[in-house]
């Protein structure tokens, strides 16, 4: 049953990576600045390399991408309404998509404190390089 759960998370997060990033690049094609992380000063390689990639082309594999991650997440609910072991299926189907919104939750925070309201400046830190700081 391992097996079925690990396929679960990675389809939950086939799903929902590229639905973020998708997200992203379209507030910042509309609005010229990101939902989340750093902000890019025109003129510089970070910017022109996001302008590429909110350009139609990047929008449309990006699409591609995500409605292929939603059929397989599709595919993978079916299969687990569909097991010998309800009990295990409903389990999986409740308990897998808020231990990933969780840790989803938790990664976004960590995002928006690191680089959140300009904070990408370099400042004189101790060296302090660990993720959980």
């Amino acid at each position: 049953m391992a097996s079925e759960t690990y396929y679960f998370i990675f389809s939950i997060l086939v799903v929902l990576a590229p639905g973020a990033y998708l997200t992203n690049m379209i507030y910042y094609r509309i609005k010229g600045q990101n939902l989340i992380g750093r902000k890019f000063k025109p003129g510089t390689v970070d910017y022109e390399l996001m302008q590429k990639h909110s350009g139609n082309l990047g929008l449309a594999i990006l699409s591609a991408v995500s409605l292929l991650g939603i059929a397989n997440l599709i595919f993978e609910i079916y299969r687990l309404l569909h097991l010998a072991n309800q009990e295990y299926a409903r389990f999986a189907l409740v308990f897998t998509p808020i231990f990933i919104i969780l840790i989803t939750v938790a990664v976004v925070i960590k995002i928006n404190k690191q680089f959140g309201k300009g904070k990408n400046k370099k400042t004189s830190r101790k060296d302090n390089n660990s993720w959980l700081s």
